[in-house]
């Protein structure tokens, strides 16, 4: 898998629904303030390359153990708040 440093037209086709979903956009500092830290086009390239690194972990199933665990949480969430 290649990383594209460059690339603007990130879509859902190339990174997965949930990875879109997720997907946070670089905000330009607020107008008048002085930038801190990584300028926003680095921000945004590391960004791209992170969705682009992790859209297929994003898109595998849940494991079954952390599926029945989170049906038990579920459970026990209803039955506290039923009570």
């Amino acid at each position: 898998m290649s990383i594209e440093t460059s690339d603007p037209n990130l879509s859902v086709e190339s990174i997965g629904p949930v990875a879109a979903a997720s997907a946070v956009p670089a905000q330009a500092p607020p107008a008048g303030s002085e930038p801190v830290g990584m300028p926003l086009e680095a921000r945004r390239r590391i960004g791209r390359n992170l969705r682009l690194l992790y859209a297929e972990v994003l898109n595998q199933p849940l494991p079954d153990r952390f599926d029945a665990l989170l049906t038990e949480l579920a459970a026990r969430g209803e039955t506290r708040g039923s009570s």
